[in-house]
């Protein structure tokens, strides 16, 4: 057992654990049922690779995923879909992350090894997706916590920009209340590779750019402004504070030639919609 601030890692033969499970008082057919330990093809546990405890915020365990430390299979395997266990409603670090991310915000990485390296420099206001799929299911998760605030840190290599951009046009439109941004950097794959060089003040120094930056900046450069318009309204509707939209909608017009006006009344009618839905 390895162990990181607020972070547990472990190696474990899957037939050690299942004697264990047995002589606390299961069969050996409940524990193949749950599908916690593995399906007929699929394997978490073993001395071949590092398990992570996937747990809820309040810190019961739910899931696992593992990394495989052969060159054969997969990398990372996440647990199968279980009543105690959803991969779009789990977050891998959620349980002693949410309380500094009240104050602090909240990094969001792909998988347990960024997370791993976030928490050995003490950021530990971080969090993992375990794979590239952000769901309205997280948004709605991380604003019951009280959460107000989420950076975005996918990996930075074309695969990670792309996942990046289809969150944002997929999940935060959705809804509002949560200020959302993306850290960026050039010239590392990810966050792991990145701090293997780096320390957390060399970190706090990267750039980051509200999610309506970001989308804007990755813009096709030959899109009609219509179409412009159309994609980057709902992410400005989205946007929780009133300054940050102004100044949104000034740069959309700016960008555009379409009205302010026009802009802001789109914008409105898409709040006072969501308010009602609400309602």
């Amino acid at each position: 057992l390895r162990n990181w601030p607020n972070f547990n890692i472990s190696t474990l033969s899957e037939n050690v654990l299942l004697k264990e499970l047995v002589n606390k008082g299961w069969s050996a057919r409940e524990v193949k049922d749950s599908l916690l330990l593995g399906t007929s093809n699929v394997h978490w546990f073993g001395t071949d690779r590092v398990t992570f405890t996937i747990k809820d915020y309040r810190g019961r365990p739910c899931g696992f995923v593992s990394r495989n430390l052969t060159d054969v299979g997969a990398k990372y395997i996440n647990s199968a879909e279980t009543p105690i266990y959803s991969k779009s409603k789990s977050l891998l670090g959620i349980d002693t992350a949410y309380k500094d991310a009240k104050t602090h915000g909240l990094i969001i990485v792909e998988g347990p090894g960024d997370l791993a390296a976030l928490r050995r420099v003490g950021i530990n206001n971080s969090a993992a997706i375990c794979g590239t799929s952000f769901t309205t299911d997280h948004y709605i998760l991380l604003k019951t916590l009280g959460i107000k605030t989420i950076y975005f840190c996918l990996d930075w290599d074309e695969p990670g920009i792309r996942n990046t951009i289809r969150i944002l046009d997929n999940v935060l439109k959705e809804s509002t209340g949560l200020a959302c941004h993306v850290i960026q950097n050039q010239g590392y794959k990810d966050p792991d590779e990145y701090l293997a060089e780096h320390t957390i003040d060399d970190w706090n120094q990267l750039k980051t750019v509200t999610a309506f930056e970001y989308q804007v900046h990755n813009l096709s450069t030959n899109m009609d402004p219509v179409d412009v318009c159309l994609k980057m309204v709902p992410m400005i509707a989205v946007e929780p504070t009133a300054i940050r939209r102004d100044q949104f909608i000034n740069q959309l017009a700016d960008l555009t030639g379409i009205s302010f006006l026009s802009i802001a009344t789109v914008v409105n009618s898409i709040r006072d919609n969501k308010h009602q839905e609400r309602r």
